[in-house]
């Protein structure tokens, strides 16, 4: 499942921000699986995640998670 695998490597590398094309290049995981799987684990406060300046959002895990 998607949001395993994101909260797995998000996990390992906690201090650190990702563009979700840079997740799914790393995991080899569908975009569409990635996007969905971000959004449920914002919703859960399992991630943030921060408004770039051009568009778009970086996601890291959520140190209290963590």
């Amino acid at each position: 499942m998607a949001q395993e695998e994101l909260i797995d490597f998000l996990s390992e590398k906690e201090n650190q921000w990702f563009l979700s094309k840079d997740l799914v290049d790393e995991l080899n995981i569908s975009r569409t699986a990635v996007i969905r799987g971000l959004t449920k684990l914002s919703k859960r406060g399992v991630i943030v995640k921060k408004p770039l300046k051009i568009r778009g959002f970086a996601y890291k895990i959520n140190p209290q998670f963590s």
